[in-house]
């Protein structure tokens, strides 16, 4: 194979590995962590056959050198989104759930405030209260409810 064609292939390559890895992350709920194969294969695919070109021996060092400064590099840019893109993935997620389980601790606990309030008040007056009675002693009943349903 020519030093041009290998200098084509790598800048193909190079751009071919950087965009697959979006089409991938796409793909991720379907396809798992597999969207990671595409950008594997075709920037080792670059960094191997760029190992071969040299634009000082070649007869289209422009070209040559043109795969080697930008095919290369994408080449290499992809291979590295693919080592890190998992660890982002979870540590992102771990952010968002670190931030989630306060908030979530902090209404349980003020739910369950609420409850022990209603059931405190409820013993000591014998009636089921509301929020507004809660909220303002001047709401509460003073008795129990009377109730229309017909039931005791």
């Amino acid at each position: 194979m020519s030093d041009a064609g290998r200098a084509g292939l790598v800048l193909g390559f190079g751009v071919a590995a950087i965009g697959s890895y979006p089409i991938g992350l796409a793909a991720l709920c379907s396809l798992g962590f597999l969207h990671l194969a595409a950008p594997i294969g075709l920037g080792l695919g670059a960094h191997v056959l760029a190992k071969r070109l040299d634009p000082d021996y070649s007869e289209f060092p422009r070209i040559v050198r043109l795969a080697l400064g930008v095919g290369r590099p994408l080449a290499h840019l992809a291979l590295a989104l693919v080592v890190l893109s998992p660890l982002w993935m979870f540590a992102v997620g771990e952010m968002v759930w670190s931030r989630r389980v306060p908030n979530r601790t902090r209404a349980l606990q003020d739910a369950r405030a609420l409850l022990d309030a209603q059931q405190n008040l409820r013993r000591a007056s014998g009636t089921y209260v509301t929020l507004e009675c809660l909220a303002e002693g001047s709401r509460c009943p003073e008795g129990p409810p009377k109730c229309s349903c017909g039931f005791r």
